[in-house]
């Protein structure tokens, strides 16, 4: 039992690590697109198109990592 136990706090510590980071990334994106924006000299179409982007690929790679990981065991 107790290794089940110690198991379970694992992976619920991966988890929470691994949406703090999701959050943390998203966060930053939002933070340095307005100084991007103006920079690069694009749109706010386009700065809303950037963010979008960003989050769906994200989204996306870690999906596949997920799908991947689940072959593998």
């Amino acid at each position: 039992m107790e290794r089940a136990a110690r198991r379970a706090r694992l992976t619920l510590a991966l988890v929470a690590s691994g949406m703090f980071m999701a959050v943390l990334d998203t966060t930053i994106v939002n933070v340095a697109l307005p100084a991007m924006r103006v920079s690069l000299g694009a749109s706010a179409g386009g700065h809303l198109h950037a963010l979008v982007t960003r989050v769906s690929f994200f989204r996306r790679r870690c999906a596949r990592r997920s799908v991947l990981l689940k072959t593998v065991r």
